[in-house]
């Protein structure tokens, strides 16, 4: 079974497409598919394609977001999908 979001009047407004999706902040949520996670926004757009390995879900309400792909750790700005800095994995 795949998430996707309704508003309050129960339509559908993004179809189910991912394995998991968080709620929105400031217009944005981090969605997974398969085991990759992204962020999308308010209109199921992605923002940043998924295809990181995890996430600090600690940082999901922050303007950079760190994001794990193999042993690095890479900040991302979670409006832009820039990658801002990244870090081997300690």
């Amino acid at each position: 079974e795949k998430t996707g979001y309704i508003n309050k009047t129960g339509d559908v407004v993004i179809p189910p497409l991912f394995d998991f999706a968080s709620d929105f902040y400031e217009g944005t949520a981090y969605v997974v598919v398969g085991e990759r996670y992204g962020i999308i926004n308010k209109l199921g757009e992605y923002i940043i394609e998924p295809k990181y390995t995890g996430t600090d879900t600690q940082s999901a309400e922050q303007k950079l977001i760190r994001f794990r792909l193999g042993e690095k750790n890479i900040y991302v700005d979670r409006h832009t999908g820039d990658e801002i800095f990244q870090f081997d994995y300690l």
